[in-house]
């Protein structure tokens, strides 16, 4: 495999990264039928990704191969919540995986994960969340093996 850089998310890199939202709203839509498709959804994405860290503090990181944006990652640090014990409260949750079709199986989506793992241990964080739509059996996999156990069922009924 060519080299894989990881590297913060830069200015240069939104149309990219764009792209990569949209090509992950169109797989998820085969998953779960609920993703909006245009390329402004996308660049929706990436801005409440931005907003999420303004607010919360986090990273965005970028995989590079060969020099094309290959895949993306952003991880938010999150108070877990009241109900959580106090020594659990402190959590970053990965907002965004996604890796072009052409780079995936190929190792990037774990070296993103790596990353991510890496900055929330720096943080001090006490867990690190991730969501996963049922159905998508290849996420499920993937974060199986970096350790992560399913933790609470969200569940969905359509009203219209």
């Amino acid at each position: 495999m060519p080299e894989l850089l990881i590297r913060s998310f830069q200015p240069q890199d939104r149309e990219a990264v764009i792209a990569l939202h949209w090509e992950l709203n169109r797989h998820e839509q085969t998953v779960s039928g609920d993703r909006a498709l245009d390329r402004e959804d996308a660049e929706a994405c990436l801005a409440d990704d931005e907003k999420q860290m303004a607010a919360r503090g986090g990273v965005a990181l970028v995989a590079v191969v060969d020099g094309a944006i290959a895949g993306y990652v952003c991880c938010v640090l999150t108070d877990g919540g009241p109900f959580l014990r106090a020594d659990l409260r402190h959590q970053a949750y990965v907002t965004t995986l996604v890796v072009g079709e052409p780079y995936r199986g190929r190792g990037v989506a774990a070296a993103l994960l790596d990353e991510a793992e890496g900055y929330a241990r720096e943080q001090g964080v006490a867990a690190l969340g991730v969501g996963v739509l049922a159905g998508n059996a290849g996420a499920e996999r993937l974060y199986q093996r970096f350790g992560f156990q399913p933790h609470a069922v969200e569940m969905v009924k359509r009203l219209r």
